[in-house]
């Protein structure tokens, strides 16, 4: 941590903690607004210290299981935490961050579903990837503006936005503006030189209305644990809440964040047990030699260029050099804005409409190198798995001219080649609820969501001592043809169209300790496709101009909940869910993975017990998954090098998950714990043609053994806690354990690879300065937190399974002997880190 930050932090805790002079203004009452839900009732109004489960947990009554992580669970985590760290002690959750901030992001499964088949919202509006369903949970919101987290764990409502959600939904709530003025300071500084300053402020009811804002802002900074690089995040949030006086609401928030990330370098299995867990990308670059005439120069080996005699040393031990490994190519850079309006109206005593519409902008890429050959005829691509013509590397023909400028076609120059993908993603929700009696509620609902998905991948010039545009957008740096067009990887443009509508009927019996929810649901999803360079394809393949694919399903189902008595209720869900494959399978052609381009549906059981009494809040339940053309990104059998869609056949999920909380602190103790099992099993064979000699797909069909296997990243047992205690003697006093055992996860389709299971330890203790003691400010705060706390080394896949691959080694079928698909790489959990924050309201 460097002085002027470490003097930065010390002034302003000074500055909050210690103005005695001043007259101290009394702290109005906070009010904690929450936003409905068509599951069950959500009630928080808590101090931290009395938050039932450490705020882990609330009452429910729905029919379905349910889990929430309130706002005192997270003001107790890390300032700049996102948000799959905040769900990770939930039940079913397997949730790991790249790096103790949170700013780098991380990986989420639920019940085996990965975080691409789980539908996010913020604020009600959908943030899952348009054309893949990915979801980057560091980019979105600040953990200062929520008011709660909420998963429904393998079944999404009938209002969920978007078409990926085939296996749950996470509804992110911000904080509303309060009615009151307030200004909100929350300062952070950490290991690694990590440093957050977060302002809110909040204008309190407006013109003697119920109308009011808040802005709030923060700069986020971090240095990676192993490597150089580091990631710098700039975030803005706003929100208006309007409430007439007729019983309506309006409601407007918007969210803008700039981040420019460093990656990590996600290392095999075999490299993270000889290097251990700071193995990265390369730390130096070493400036290219000058052109010279006559001369092979290939920058992207491990030489200098001249002559290709004088080799590179890496910074690790035999290992060889690799200028496209250097970490300045590794990165992340991404702008997103969401914006959204509600107006929800009461038009009558018993109906009520919704309708929000939202807008999504994002640009960004992923960084990365390719390499240009002068004179070659061929020019060979990674992403296709084949060799793409040189001559045809966009809508023209393209004669790799000599690009160094030296007066021969002899050399091969390095370029910094990032995939950019620009999104523009406009949508609406509309809902009526109409109250058709006392005992019956009747919700129609549409949703339509329309995206512009363009995906591009230019050649940029690399300086000669290494510098780079990150975002590739400076046209002078660009290859260009002599005709002024740009030389692209690939030029796809996808207009994603999802539209939705569903119907729910809802009716309580017996004095309303019985409840019936019936849903049916329409899911259309159409893909639209261009492929801007048809020339790009693989040799020998048909042109794919201009694909488009529609899916269509109807997705009915049934909740029931039953109040046995006051404490004791019982309930069951029973749902059909589909998800559309991503846009990639449009364009891919280069290998017949058999019906990759068909959707993954799946149904899912729950049936669960609740317990729930002034003491003690407890939920059990058990739950059945069968899917159908189960989707899976993953190295292709004959090409490791490549990742496509693969329909991985029919997948069995079956799992049994435990919450129990205190209600209330006994003996100044607060407790929460969850369990779950999970029990995934492959149970058809993948069938799939690998290409024969010569680049032709389809000769060869092969059968590789999976059936009866365990699905990837997909962990049996994860058993978690979080205990608190607030000390009579101290009060405002509080110190915490979190642990989490999460056990091993198989890596490939056929098992042939797994990475062992790991207990990981956070701690948290914090002081809430009483108001009489400080003046000027109130609900000063200061803060300790320490992620793996024991320093543990684990491994976790970097994004769901698409670090993996079908087989890690050789492997027989019926129809004869494959080779190793891939070897599967994994994220790198990070090592101990503490932090400390201090926040105060003015």
């Amino acid at each position: 941590m460097n002085q002027s930050k470490l003097l930065t932090f010390l002034l302003a805790s000074t500055a909050l903690i210690s103005s005695g002079a001043l007259a101290q203004q009394a702290a109005p009452q906070q009010v904690t607004p929450q936003q409905a839900t068509n599951v069950g009732k959500v009630t928080v109004d808590t101090p931290a210290e009395d938050a039932p489960g450490n705020g882990y947990i609330i009452q429910e009554d729905g029919g379905k299981e349910r889990s929430t992580v309130t706002k005192e669970a997270i003001e107790r985590h890390p300032a700049s935490a996102n948000i799959f760290q905040l769900l990770d002690r939930t039940p079913g959750v397997n949730a790991q961050s790249t790096d103790g901030t949170g700013l780098f992001g991380g990986q989420l499964s639920v019940r085996g579903f990965n975080s691409d088949e789980i539908g996010f919202t913020i604020a009600g509006v959908p943030v899952n990837d348009s054309g893949n369903y990915a979801v980057f949970p560091q980019e979105y919101v600040d953990a200062e503006n929520l008011e709660e987290i909420s998963i429904t764990q393998g079944a999404p409502d009938p209002d969920q936005p978007q078409g990926g959600a085939v296996g749950g939904a996470v509804s992110v709530v911000p904080q509303e503006p309060t009615e009151y003025r307030r200004v909100r300071i929350v300062q952070s500084i950490g290991q690694n030189n990590f440093f957050k300053s977060f302002g809110r402020i909040d204008t309190g009811d407006l013109f003697n209305t119920t109308f009011r804002m808040f802005l709030s802002y923060s700069k986020a900074e971090t240095d990676k644990w192993k490597g150089p690089g580091n990631a710098d995040r700039d975030h803005l949030d706003f929100g208006a809440v309007y409430e007439t006086p007729g019983g309506s609401k309006f409601s407007a928030y918007s969210f803008f964040n700039s981040a420019v990330n460093n990656s990590f370098l996600n290392p095999t299995l075999a490299q993270f047990q000889t290097f251990g867990r700071n193995f990265d990308f390369e730390p130096n670059f070493t400036p290219f030699a000058p052109p010279v005439k006559g001369t092979v120069q290939n920058q992207a080996a491990n030489q200098t260029g001249t002559g290709g005699t004088q080799k590179l040393t890496s910074a690790y031990p035999n290992l060889a050099y690799n200028y496209g490994n250097y970490y300045k190519y590794r990165v992340n850079p991404f702008n997103n804005e969401i914006a959204s309006f509600t107006a929800d109206l009461k038009l009558l005593d018993n109906l009520r409409a919704s309708v929000e519409p939202y807008y999504w902008n994002g640009y960004g890429n992923g960084g990365g190198t390719s390499s240009l050959t002068e004179g070659s005829a061929t020019n060979a691509y990674a992403g296709f798995g084949s060799s793409r013509p040189a001559a045809f590397v966009g809508t023209a023909p393209f004669t790799t001219p000599d690009l160094n400028g030296d007066g021969d076609k002899l050399d091969t120059i390095l370029y910094y080649r990032p995939s950019i993908t620009s999104t523009q993603r406009p949508g609406v929700n509309t809902k009526f609820t109409y109250e058709a009696l006392d005992w019956d509620t009747v919700r129609f609902g549409l949703n339509y969501d329309h995206s512009r998905h363009h995906q591009t991948q230019p050649f940029e010039s690399i300086g000669p001592t290494g510098e780079i545009d990150v975002w590739a957008n400076q046209n002078d740096l660009l290859l260009h043809r002599p005709d002024g067009t740009l030389v692209q990887g690939r030029d796809q443009l996808t207009f994603n169209d999802t539209k939705i509508a569903y119907l729910e009927n809802t009716s309580t019996f017996l004095n309303d300790r019985a409840k019936v929810v019936l849903g049916i649901k329409r899911q259309e999803t159409n893909r639209d496709g261009n492929n801007r360079l048809p020339f790009a394809l693989a040799t020998g393949l048909p042109n794919v101009i201009h694909p488009s694919v529609d899916y269509l399903n109807y997705l009915p189902s049934i909740q029931t909940s039953f109040k046995i008595t006051e404490e004791n209720q019982v309930f069951a869900n029973l749902q059909k869910n589909a998800r559309a494959p991503s846009n990639y399978t449009l364009y891919e052609n280069a290998y017949n993975t058999v019906g990759n381009q068909i959707q993954e549906t799946a149904w899912n059981l729950d049936v669960g017990y609740r317990f729930q009494n002034p003491y003690v809040l407890a939920s059990i339940s058990a739950f059945a998954v069968n899917f159908q053309n189960r989707q899976l990104n993953i190295a292709l059998p004959d090409d490791p090098t490549s990742f496509t869609d693969i329909n991985a056949g029919t997948v069995h999920n079956r799992g049994v998950e435990l919450e129990i909380g205190t209600a209330k602190p006994i003996y100044d103790v607060n407790l929460y714990a969850s369990a779950s099992y999970t029990k995934s099993l492959i149970k058809s064979d993948l069938l799939t043609s690998i290409a024969a000699s010569g680049g032709k797909p389809g000769i060869l069909d092969f059968a590789i053994p999976t059936s009866g296997k365990v699905y990837p990243n997909t962990p049996k047992w994860q058993i978690s806690g979080v205990a608190s205690y607030s000390p009579p003697f101290f009060p405002g006093a509080y110190i915490g354990l979190s642990p989490k055992w999460t056990s091993s996860r198989e890596a490939t389709l056929v098992n042939d690879e797994k990475i062992p299971g790991y207990m990981k330890v956070d701690l948290f203790a914090g002081y809430a300065v009483p108001d009489d003691m400080v003046k000027v400010v109130n609900n000063v705060k200061i803060q300790f937190n320490v992620d793996n706390l024991f320093d543990r080394d684990y491994l976790f896949f970097g994004y769901g399974a698409s670090s993996g691959a079908i087989n890690a080694h050789a492997v027989t079928t019926r129809q004869g002997t494959i080779g190793a698909s891939g070897t599967p790489t994994y994220t790198v959990g990070s090592p101990l880190f503490f932090s400390i924050k201090v926040s105060a309201d003015f």
